[in-house]
């Protein structure tokens, strides 16, 4: 649409109305609250069902928080996780929903899972038994598709099957050490292609088996260092260090 949803290191949320795009309006915002921090970074927004999903930390861990999204006004806060029980998780730095399931990676310390069927008290998801559902994976970044995901992590690649949520899966894995991708990669898909991007380097790889995930080809890009990478139709956009490079994938 014509909205845009910005959330930053203590700058609140903050609406944008863009259907002028050279003179974006404010149309609402509202300041962060994290348990009894005042201070709160947005690392990451998801805007799902009405519901506005922040990733990101405080002054000393990482946190979630949701709004209600209301048009034409200020968001109204619902509710937040710290991560102050999870320390060892660090920053929250990137979040999807789906199904009243949100999911997190950590700053490439761990993967969680927040039940958030509940917007108001979002808790940590548990399998029946009662355990956490905290994945031993280290996820940088990732993107979902349909139950799969697709999740960078250091210098590997895996395939996430969240077919059950409450028992996520780690089903196939690929070394990316010999493409000189670095850390940090950033991870966009299409159909069961993923496009991971890093450190002057973009590679393609096809989970169309997600046991066994294969590498398909690889191309040099400008910047020292993706900073992102989004697809759109053909084409993707890989924004680094020094430009924006946009690449066709026919």
């Amino acid at each position: 649409g014509n909205r845009v949803f910005v959330s930053g290191h203590g700058t609140g949320l903050v609406v944008l109305d863009a259907s002028s795009p050279r003179q974006p309006q404010v149309e609402g915002s509202a300041e962060h609250d994290l348990g009894s921090t005042d201070y709160f970074a947005g690392e990451h927004i998801s805007v799902v069902d009405g519901k506005i999903y922040i990733a990101g930390h405080d002054d000393d861990w990482g946190g979630f928080t949701i709004y209600q999204d209301v048009p034409g006004g200020d968001p109204e806060f619902l509710g937040d996780f710290s991560m102050y029980d999870l320390p060892n998780l660090g920053t929250l730095d990137r979040v999807a929903v789906k199904d009243n399931v949100a999911y997190l990676s950590s700053g490439g310390a761990g993967f969680l899972l927040l039940d958030v069927s509940d917007p108001t008290a979002p808790k940590q998801l548990t399998d029946p038994d009662g355990e956490s559902t905290v994945l031993d994976f280290s996820v940088a970044d990732f993107e979902m598709n349909g139950n799969l995901i697709a999740a960078a992590s250091g210098r590997r690649f895996g395939i996430i099957d969240v077919s059950d949520a409450t028992k996520p899966v780690l089903r196939g894995e690929l070394d990316l050490n010999d493409l000189d991708l670095g850390y940090g990669m950033k991870v966009a898909a299409s159909g069961s292609t993923a496009y991971l991007a890093g450190h002057q380097r973009l590679a393609v790889i096809d989970f169309s088996d997600p046991d066994y995930p294969t590498i398909t080809g690889s191309i040099a890009i400008s910047g020292h260092r993706a900073q992102d990478v989004k697809l759109v139709g053909d084409l993707a956009y890989v924004v680094g260090d020094s430009g924006l490079g946009v690449f066709d994938l026919t």
